[in-house]
């Protein structure tokens, strides 16, 4: 044997053998949580609205998914700024396994919100409901959303970042709208 290295103590193998063991018994026994995939459009827009205005006509999306074998039930919340809210048809469903479901996410700007550049975030939580409610996974995404000021005597302008590439629409709205192939934003009265 080799007198230049040392031996480690018995009582460090003891102690690292002890805490491999605990760790492994604790992976076994934690419950695995329920699958739920997130996925969508949401995340690449870089929404650029004025105010009183909405995104309604840009195709923003999330796909709630249930890769568990149990049914769940979903909770969709949602994070922005003071004038800014966030709308989509549902926001607490239940999902059987195997099944998606998508939702069209619309951001809205109230009049009085003030001007700047926001982080949005659309979240899910999925949950099962047994003895007491259990909380099993869940997901989120976040976009961007620049509050501009309307400009008088023009359209409103409604635009954003699709896979970095910029989209403005504004004197296209009007080529676009005879074609129904995009809907203007509008102003809330």
């Amino acid at each position: 044997m080799n007198k230049g290295i040392k031996r480690p103590a018995k009582a460090t193998i003891r102690a690292v053998t002890t805490l491999v063991v605990l760790l492994l018994l604790l992976l076994v026994a934690t419950p695995a949580a329920a699958g739920l995939g997130f996925t969508g459009n949401f995340y690449r827009y870089g929404f650029v609205l004025e105010r009183g205005t909405t995104s309604e006509g840009i195709e923003a999306y999330v796909t709630i998914i249930n890769t568990d074998a149990q049914p769940v039930n979903v909770k969709m919340k949602t994070e922005t700024p003071p004038g800014v809210t966030i709308t989509m048809p549902e926001t607490d469903f239940a999902l059987e396994p195997n099944v998606q479901k998508r939702l069209d996410v619309v951001v809205e700007v109230s009049p009085a919100a003030k001007l700047g550049e926001y982080t949005l975030t659309v979240s899910a939580e999925s949950y099962r409901e047994g003895s007491g409610i259990m909380v099993a996974g869940g997901g989120m995404q976040q976009a961007t959303l620049k509050i501009v000021k309307p400009q008088a005597n023009r359209l409103p302008i409604i635009g954003g970042v699709i896979g970095g590439m910029v989209i403005f629409v504004g004197a296209l709205i009007l080529i676009l709208k005879k074609t129904r192939w995009f809907r203007v934003s509008r102003r809330k009265a």
